[in-house]
């Protein structure tokens, strides 16, 4: 039987089509004069990253002490608990992706590379690693990378998108209250492209076309 794709492949497909829409138009506005080349501009799409990042942490420390007591009861059943999102899955598998020696550390060799891969001049790399260096010692922590990282499931737009896709989906697939599962193939695992993803916000960094 043919099924539809899982809903990790749709957040993953959406992961990878954003960054090449937000590059193109961060290309189109450095085409049209809107900033010039190894100029940062007043809209950072790291620091709002950055500060998302923070109250987003945040948030689930409150929310794990709220849920302290429920947790502990599950617990005690012999079941692990942990509450894990599909932005923090995303950019686990940037990093890891990035981390190409898996020390921990992101090197600006690392980041260069991604970058390039992606079509972007390493000064647009070397502008990025430095604004990523939240403490400014010289190097870019796992965690410092990944707070860099916006979350692209956050926006409205995306889920606006997932509402209309699975209520398109909902629409086809009911005939006389049976759900039918349809595909055009066997389905494979999508990834996220990480080089697709550094090299976009890079080019939003610079030109200051991030939201």
């Amino acid at each position: 039987m043919n099924v539809t794709p899982s809903l990790g492949n749709y957040f993953a497909g959406f992961a990878n089509s954003e960054p090449q829409k937000q590059q193109q138009t961060a290309l189109e506005k450095l085409n049209a004069g809107g900033s010039e080349p190894g100029t940062a501009t007043e809209n950072n799409v790291i620091k709002d990253a950055q500060s998302v990042s923070a109250s987003t942490a945040a948030e689930a420390v409150s929310i794990a002490k709220k849920n302290a007591s429920h947790f502990a009861q599950i617990e005690k059943s012999g079941a692990q608990v942990s509450v894990v999102s599909f932005g923090a899955l995303y950019k686990d598998q940037v990093l890891s992706e990035t981390d190409t020696n898996g020390d921990g550390t992101i090197w600006k060799a690392e980041l260069e590379q991604q970058v390039i891969a992606g079509k972007g001049p390493i000064e647009q790399a070397d502008s990025l690693y430095k604004s990523m260096d939240e403490n400014g010692d010289g190097v870019v922590s796992a965690s410092e990378f990944e707070d860099s990282l916006p979350n692209p499931f956050a926006p409205a737009d995306f889920m606006n998108q997932m509402c209309t896709s699975m209520e398109q989906f909902h629409k086809d697939s009911q005939v006389n209250g049976t759900m039918l599962f349809h595909s055009n193939g066997p389905q494979q695992p999508v990834s996220v492209d990480s080089w697709l993803v550094l090299a976009s916000l890079a080019a939003q960094y610079m030109t200051g076309s991030g939201s």
